[in-house]
């Protein structure tokens, strides 16, 4: 009797491993297939905000691969460049129109404004929700300085 649950109690643990398992490899989405459709993505795609939308979710199977094919197009092919400060262009209206969707798109360069900006305008045109957040930047060791910096919230599945 002993050996029977012993036995038992082992059948039941290697079940529970392998039920568990199995959670945790679902629950770890992979990402290969549309970062690939994302790193391959032709020219003639990137040639409006609604074009390129379309191309980088045409094949996304949920709203969290669409957000993540238009954030990993954004981190490979917009560069940070902050030149407002060189050219006199901080705080002007010539700096906003830079940070615009359209003219990041075009220029493949922005600050973390045009960023935001892309990104929200790209989600949108995918039928996504989002929004782009503003605020200040806490340093490393807590503090919180006068930077200011922006993002963005994307609701996925009905949650932001």
């Amino acid at each position: 009797y002993m050996m029977a649950v012993l036995i038992i109690k082992r059948l039941c643990f290697i079940l529970f491993i392998i039920i568990i398992g199995s959670i945790f490899a679902t629950a770890q989405k992979s990402y290969r297939a549309i970062d690939k459709r994302v790193s391959e993505t032709p020219a003639s795609e990137m040639t409006s905000i609604t074009r390129l939308a379309q191309y980088l979710t045409a094949t996304a199977k949920d709203d969290y691969e669409k957000a993540r094919a238009i954030y990993g197009w954004i981190a490979h092919s917009i560069s940070y460049s902050d030149s407002t400060g060189r050219n006199g262009w901080l705080g002007t209206s010539e700096n906003k129109l830079q940070q615009q969707a359209e003219n990041v798109l075009k220029n493949r360069s922005a600050v973390c404004e045009g960023f935001a900006n892309l990104y929200k305008a790209l989600c949108e045109a995918a039928g996504l929700p989002a929004e782009m957040v503003t605020g200040v930047v806490k340093q490393e060791d807590g503090t919180v300085s006068d930077v200011g910096h922006a993002w963005n919230a994307v609701q996925l599945e009905g949650q932001w």
